[in-house]
């Protein structure tokens, strides 16, 4: 990881176009090589993130979805300015669409081919803390990517039914995606889901057990008998 002063940052800001966030704390910009920067803060001042830095998570985490076969970030730089308290990652930008912004086009067929994916993430061994339709892209090839993926875990196995259940319903419960989730029917999502899914039935009904206690009342009222 590269180590850069305040001017440095300060020049590499200017140099670079501001997608979001302010240029005093951005948070995603665009290089003139076409690859995207994401600024990443430390949550607290005294948090584990000082000496395991979500940057350093990004990148290993990049590296480890590589070698599974799962499409996501190619990480070509990673910095800390200490005076400025902020990392960035640089990376390629990945052709694609975000699944939230094609659900919100009416598009809500991606989202059994979205459940396919998890199931796959999942029987890889990938569990996606921030899984939200907002950091699955649907690439122009038809496959999809992850992206912002500092908070992500890998196994050697795939996921127990218990980790898949509460990674579900974490997805579901997320408040930008709800509609959309309501729409197009949580048990026609699991279904997809569960087409797809290494999974007994034993194991099935473990996944809906455990999702079932981790959904708020809105979500789980949606829910009939599978």
């Amino acid at each position: 990881m590269q180590k850069i002063d305040h001017h440095e940052l300060d020049q590499f800001i200017e140099a670079n176009s501001l997608l979001f966030g302010t240029v005093q704390r951005p948070g995603i910009m665009l290089t003139s090589k076409n690859e995207i920067v994401k600024f990443i803060y430390p949550r607290k001042k005294f948090s584990k993130a000082i000496f395991f830095s979500q940057a350093a998570n990004f990148e290993k985490n990049a590296k480890a979805l590589l070698e599974k076969g799962i499409t996501g970030p190619i990480v070509s730089k990673t910095a800390h300015c200490q005076a400025a308290n902020t990392y960035y990652v640089v990376y390629e930008k990945l052709a694609g669409e975000e699944v939230r912004d094609l659900c919100d086009q009416s598009q809500l067929q991606h989202l059994t081919e979205l459940a396919h994916y998890l199931a796959e993430l999942h029987d890889k061994g990938i569990y996606f803390r921030a899984l939200h339709l907002g950091n699955v892209l649907k690439l122009e090839d038809g496959n999809f990517a992850l992206i912002d993926i500092a908070d992500l875990k890998t196994k050697s196995r795939s996921l127990s039914a218990f980790a898949r259940g509460r990674n579900i319903a974490h997805m579901f419960n997320v408040s930008e995606d709800k509609v959309y989730f309501q729409q197009f029917g949580v048990n026609r999502f699991l279904e997809a889901y569960f087409q797809r899914a290494k999974l007994t039935d034993t194991k099935k009904g473990l996944l809906v057990w455990r999702m079932k206690r981790r959904l708020r009342a809105d979500m789980r009222g949606g829910l009939g008998r599978l």
